[in-house]
């Protein structure tokens, strides 16, 4: 699959690791993924990595989606996170009124926080335009996530706490 920026307001076009989130006519960027196989062939893949393990990504919930989160082959920062398990809870599915009910612990993702499954992708992408520093503002779990994934990619983090 490859993945083309595209301006909305002007149709100019951007490599895919552009750092940039705007068009230089100041339009917002479009990312236009191509596909090259067909929805069954990458299912298919999906399904092996999950059920053989995908070095150099094993354990990786996220990156075993790769085709459709970052355009091209590099290497990606990962912990592993995603993965996480699903907790069937009986009781709680008839207290809803529900046959069944499953619940995903994201507190299991390497840092405690859901944001783990978005900031492998947002840091490697800063790692491939290029980016040396990476910064975020948050009230935690963003900025917990975002420094877990830059010290890996040996970036600089700025930090500003923002509410709480």
């Amino acid at each position: 699959m490859t993945t083309t920026l595209r301006c909305a307001s002007c149709g100019s076009e951007l490599p895919a690791t552009s750092p940039r989130s705007d068009c230089p006519c100041g339009g917002l960027l479009d990312a236009l993924q191509c596909p090259r196989e067909t929805g069954a062939v990458l299912r298919a893949r999906f399904d092996r990595r999950l059920r053989d393990g995908d070095p150099p990504v094993e354990g990786s919930g996220v990156w075993r989606f790769r085709e459709l989160l970052l355009p091209g082959r590099g290497p990606v920062l990962f912990h592993p996170e995603g993965n996480t398990r699903l907790y069937r809870r009986e009781a709680v599915a008839r207290w809803a009124g529900l046959r069944d009910l499953a619940l995903k612990h994201e507190g299991e993702n390497p840092t405690g926080s859901f944001k783990d499954r978005g900031m492998t992708v947002a840091v490697t992408q800063a790692v491939r335009a290029g980016a040396s520093a990476v910064a975020c503002a948050s009230t935690g779990n963003t900025s917990a996530s975002m420094a877990a994934y830059a010290a890996q990619a040996g970036c600089e983090v700025a930090l500003e706490s923002v509410g709480g």
